[in-house]
């Protein structure tokens, strides 16, 4: 790599880390990703850890020993960010470790434009092992204490922005008033839901059991980034315990600014969708969407070449090839896009089979006038009838009573998993207050939480169900992405469950089951419960205009 310029440069303290160091600088030596540098500033050491150091710097020059006098991690860390040459910053301490993916990953989510800030879930080893993954760095949480290890991927030009490490947390905590910078002035943090940051527990770390004495020294520290950061602190709220201060904003009405124009975008997920995605991006466009973040789960049906096809609409496509069903952290990454990148006012993150129609014949007209943060957005299953799924015209408006259903699927003529009971609402969100999506857009975590509104003009029509076929493959796809993902709770997508596990072990045949999910056996008792609504079949049949 000589004379070439490093992409990354992380940072390494070293204090007295023997028994550690070797393990540390190894796994950076371990990367995929090999356009690094590692400025290790040795602070004064009396055991033989410069030496350790010396040696790997002397066979790899991707590697820089550094020394300055005793002055601790802030100092050294400091010291060497100012001698590297890496666009990006991450600083790794020397008692600690990364995966062989970490750089690439972290630096692949910068790149895309997810954050400002890019860090990941830590796995703990050592005196104690597990994964851990901290809440959100919401403002809110940020200004109570840290949600993000000092181990996360940055630019260096942020740093110099914001004057490095302060000195005057050189008794810790520096970390957290670093990252206070970023919230402060609203940057983006983004969090790769995997452990790529190894994080080796010591009980005589001054920050697993702080004295007495530490506990004070804390408090001062507190005090300190309280009159630093002192517009953090304005809001009443915030010198409020965190739980309190939650259940108080839930009774505050929302009052956000009106945005005349605002720029509206969507994400969808994909995976197999080509009879509807092209008609999902026509719809929505001409509703007043002003671009599609999409993620693509590897389908084979031929939706990637038909995404392509839209090009001009979409500004990102995310080829996905988990087949983990991760859900909620794939539309988020879309989001985090959404708004950090292409700087959207509002979100919808939809799904390819769902189509937000506003009465207005605007997506904007409600949300442009709206001082909420978050819209639920009802939705209504459309009945499958078989053949074309735009043909499809009775809509699911009634609920089929409890008693009544459980009846009808004690004697066979109802699935277990039906579409006419409740149906949950979907979220439309405001950017600058989004912080994470829920497993099936149902709700949204939001820097602030107000109470529910319900969206007066837009109502979303699901084509779920797309014949026969589409049925099977889609329940069992599902269950089988389910199965390969064990960080999902047993309750999340629990009908692909029941068809595939039902499928799997011989108990269910799939086509009386989909015959029983339509309602085919009970025609008389479903009736009440459907409307005709042709708005979809119309849209497509009538010329747009342009």
């Amino acid at each position: 790599m000589k004379d070439k310029t490093p992409s990354i440069s992380v940072i390494m303290p070293l204090y007295n880390k023997a028994e550690f160091v070797g393990e540390a600088i190894e796994s950076v030596l371990n990367q995929t990703f090999t356009e690094w540098e590692l400025v290790i500033m040795n602070d004064g050491s009396t055991d033989c850890s410069p030496g350790i150091a010396a040696e790997y710097a002397r066979k790899d020059e991707r590697i820089k020993l550094l020394e300055q006098p005793n002055g601790g991690v802030v100092a050294a860390r400091n010291n060497g960010i100012a001698a590297a040459a890496g666009e990006y910053i991450y600083p790794l301490d020397a008692d600690n470790k990364i995966s062989p993916d970490a750089l690439s990953k972290l630096l692949a989510a910068a790149r895309l434009g997810l954050g400002d800030v890019i860090y990941s879930d830590m796995e703990l080893f050592g005196a104690r092992e597990g994964l851990c993954a901290p809440d959100l760095p919401t403002r809110e949480n940020m200004i109570h204490k840290n949600y993000v290890d000092n181990s996360a991927l940055y630019k260096k030009s942020d740093w110099e922005k914001y004057g490095g490490y302060d000195n005057n947390m050189k008794d810790g905590l520096e970390d957290w008033e670093f990252w206070l910078n970023f919230i402060a002035d609203g940057r983006n943090f983004y969090r790769i839901p995997e452990p790529l940051f190894y994080y080796r527990f010591l009980p005589e770390s001054r920050n697993n059991k702080p004295s007495q004495g530490m506990q004070d020294v804390i408090a001062r520290l507190k005090e300190h980034v309280r009159t630093k950061h002192a517009a953090l602190y304005e809001n009443p709220l915030m010198d409020l315990p965190l739980e309190q201060g939650e259940r108080l904003a839930l009774s505050i009405p929302a009052n956000y600014p009106r945005i005349q124009n605002p720029k509206l975008i969507m994400t969808l997920l994909v995976k197999n969708e080509s009879d509807i995605i092209g008609r999902n991006l026509e719809f929505h466009k001409a509703m007043g969407v002003d671009g599609f973040i999409v993620t693509d789960n590897m389908s084979t049906d031929g939706s990637r070449e038909i995404l392509q096809e839209y090009k001009d609409w979409i500004l990102d496509i995310i080829d996905e090839p988990d087949q983990n069903h991760n859900q909620a952290e794939w539309v988020h990454r879309m989001a985090a896009l959404a708004r950090h990148k292409y700087h959207a006012d509002w979100i919808i993150n939809a799904d390819a089979d769902e189509f937000w129609h506003p009465q207005s014949g605007d997506l904007k007209a409600e949300i442009s006038s709206s001082p909420e943060n978050m819209l639920y957005v009802p939705m209504c299953h459309m009945l499958d009838k078989g053949g074309d799924w735009i043909d499809n015209t009775d809509m699911i408006q009634g609920i089929l009573q409890e008693h009544l259903a459980e009846g009808l699927i004690a004697a066979g003529r109802l699935c277990k998993w039906h579409p006419y009971g409740q149906t949950l609402p979907k979220v439309l969100v405001r950017a600058m207050e989004y912080t994470h999506i829920h497993d099936g857009n149902h709700h949204a975590q939001m820097v602030v939480m107000h109470p529910p509104h319900i969206s007066r003009d837009i109502i979303i029509y699901h084509f779920g169900s797309r014949g026969r076929e589409h049925f099977k493959r889609k329940m069992l796809a599902g269950g089988r992405a389910l199965e390969r993902n064990t960080k999902l709770g047993d309750k999340q997508g629990g009908h692909w469950r029941y068809f595939y596990n039902g499928f799997r072990n011989g108990s269910l045949d799939m086509d009386n089951e989909y015959d029983k999910y339509v309602g085919k056996f009970c025609a008389i008792e479903i009736a009440p419960l459907l409307v005709r609504d042709d708005t979809i079949k119309r849209f497509f049949a009538e010329p747009q205009t342009a």
